[in-house]
């Protein structure tokens, strides 16, 4: 069994991003699909069908604009939201091999996670978000919150819960320092 990193969390001005990557004293496996990806899931087909629906059958079609530079304001808008997107996802998985961490019962906060706690559940918002921008309709918006809230909800009865029994302390101080899905500058939050 692995010991536990040393941290010097008590000393003042030790950020936590700066924080070498915390080992858990129990190796209790975190399933490797966790909840929140099935959420992830789930918004990209919800948001699917309701495009299609709306497509096909001129429901909330008052949503869409007619004014072309709106248009091209929601599409470039869409695109930037997509290369977010890949960039928090990449940064995640490549950067962070956070499947290995996962693997290995290590809290990562360093890189991309020093900016959001969930960095690819963030990313599926923002490929929902891109998405509905580029279809342009304002009334399917609100799937956004909806989505955002499901995450919230899913994060904290499951993965927060987890990650606090497991790292404790550690995961105490990451957790008020850096956002759930929204990416923040390192340490804003306090």
């Amino acid at each position: 069994m692995e010991d536990i990193k040393e941290t010097n969390n008590d000393i003042p001005g030790n950020d936590i991003y700066n924080l070498e990557p915390i080992v858990a004293t129990s190796k209790q496996k975190y399933p490797y699909r966790s909840a929140a990806f099935y959420v992830a899931i789930g918004s990209f087909v919800l948001t699917a069908l309701m495009i299609l629906i709306c497509a096909l059958t001129g429901f909330l079609s008052n949503g869409l604009t007619n004014r072309s530079w709106e248009r091209c304001i929601y599409i470039v808008l869409g695109i930037a939201l997509l290369f977010f997107a890949y960039l928090l996802f990449f940064k995640a998985k490549n950067d962070s091999k956070i499947e290995n961490a996962v693997i290995a019962c290590r809290l990562i906060t360093d890189g991309v996670y020093a900016y959001v706690r969930n960095p690819m559940d963030t990313a599926a918002l923002f490929v929902n978000a891109a998405v509905l921008f580029i279809y342009g309709n304002v009334y399917l918006y609100i799937l956004l919150f909806i989505y955002w809230v499901a995450f919230t909800i899913v994060l904290k009865k499951t993965e927060e819960l987890w990650l606090r029994m497991e790292f404790g302390k550690d995961y105490a101080i990451y957790y008020d320092s850096v956002g759930r899905l929204i990416p923040l500058k390192p340490g804003s939050r306090k």
